[in-house]
């Protein structure tokens, strides 16, 4: 976000966007210009939308999120900030082998909203993964991931970010889950005007 960026391979496979955070964030049309004039960097012929859900692999609930955002944004892309999915809060690129102890336990968001260059917005959707250990086949609730995970919240909220959490149960309806979603994003927009 403050553009300290360092790659060590594969600069010509790397995307960085270079432009200044303003006032009013990162809107749809600011990345949709920006990647349009960067996109033969990669000999890629996908429009932002499809390139960025690329990144959401296989989860139906971050999908869902993502497919109800555009829908509702869709005409609104000169004032509406981007949703960015997959966001790495802090990026190392050492295997976690190669390390004598782990140094960043959640360092990937699900989504980052930016409304203006303070007002940094963190959407998580929490699958059993962020408070369980499955053993056996079977999720069993664990105290000590929940209180990880909390710490990772106080963590981005001390560093400025809003955290908002969704358990993952929310959207497992399709119908159901878009309305979640929606009631949510209406309420965001109106809170950061």
């Amino acid at each position: 976000l403050n553009n300290n960026v360092t790659i060590i391979r594969n600069a010509d496979k790397c995307l960085v966007y270079d432009k200044k955070v303003g006032n009013n964030g990162i809107t749809w049309k600011e990345l949709q210009n920006w990647y349009d004039e960067k996109r033969h960097q990669l000999n890629n012929r996908l429009d932002i939308v499809s390139f960025m859900k690329n990144s959401l692999g296989t989860s139906p609930m971050e999908n869902l999120f993502f497919d109800t955002y555009i829908e509702m944004t869709r005409g609104k892309e000169d004032k509406i900030p981007a949703l960015f999915p997959q966001v790495w809060l802090y990026y190392d690129p050492k295997l976690q082998s190669e390390r004598i102890k782990k140094i960043f336990e959640h360092q990937r968001m699900d989504f980052l909203m930016l409304f203006s260059e303070s007002d940094r917005v963190v959407i998580e959707i929490d699958g059993c993964q962020h408070y369980a250990e499955k053993k056996n086949e079977v999720y069993y609730a664990s105290v000590d991931k929940y209180a990880s995970m909390m710490a990772a919240q106080r963590d981005m909220s001390l560093a400025g970010y809003d955290v908002y959490r969704f358990g993952a149960k929310e959207l497992y309806d399709e119908v159901a889950g878009k309305k979640v979603v929606c009631t949510f994003l209406n309420q965001l927009f109106e809170k950061y005007g």
